[in-house]
């Protein structure tokens, strides 16, 4: 257990860490404007053009509830967050033969979403501040803390689809017949 726990700080946290100290830099040097102009040279834009079509860089919050939502709502999607957490946390500390590449997925997945439940709870809504363009309008909004959450997804879908009968690579042991066929 106490490896693990080193294992989820020493991965949970740079990202958490990362994340805030990302959406810091953007404020200080953006502000939290909305705006969504670029860079190209002109006065008072609001965000640079990294790779022209593909990124760049802008604050937009993300208030993902809306300005209309009640508080007790936000209170209970804000605490359902903080459970959520704990349970991960919990799960990755207390899973007896978890293989370690589930807890480096399940740590990489908690830096991101303290990341994000940090935001809510201090700004009131997720900081968004790269944007990535794709092809025709199509695009996504996203932070340190996502690119933590979605590592940590894929590698738990690796050891979910990955056989523990052997290496990668290798099939699984045959299943048993099924009777009668």
């Amino acid at each position: 257990m106490r490896q693990r726990l080193l294992l989820l700080i020493a991965i949970a946290v740079p990202i958490l860490i990362a994340d805030q100290a990302t959406k810091a830099m953007v404020v200080e040097r953006f502000g939290n404007a909305p705006e969504v102009v670029l860079e190209t040279g002109a006065e008072g834009s609001a965000g640079i053009l990294v790779a022209e079509g593909l990124l760049s860089i802008r604050p937009i919050p993300n208030p993902d509830l809306g300005a209309s939502t009640g508080f007790l709502v936000r209170a209970l999607l804000l605490g359902s967050s903080l459970l959520a957490l704990v349970f991960l946390v919990w799960l990755t500390l207390g899973k007896r033969g978890m293989p370690s590449g589930a807890v480096v997925g399940l740590s990489a997945l908690i830096g991101g979403a303290a990341g994000n439940l940090m935001d809510r709870l201090v700004r009131g809504h997720v900081l968004d501040w790269l944007h990535w363009h794709g092809p025709g309008t199509a695009g996504a909004s996203f932070t340190v803390g996502d690119v933590g959450i979605w590592s940590g997804v894929a590698l738990l879908l690796v050891e979910l689809v990955r056989s523990h009968d052997g290496p990668l690579g290798q099939p699984a042991a045959t299943p048993p017949a099924l009777p009668g066929v």
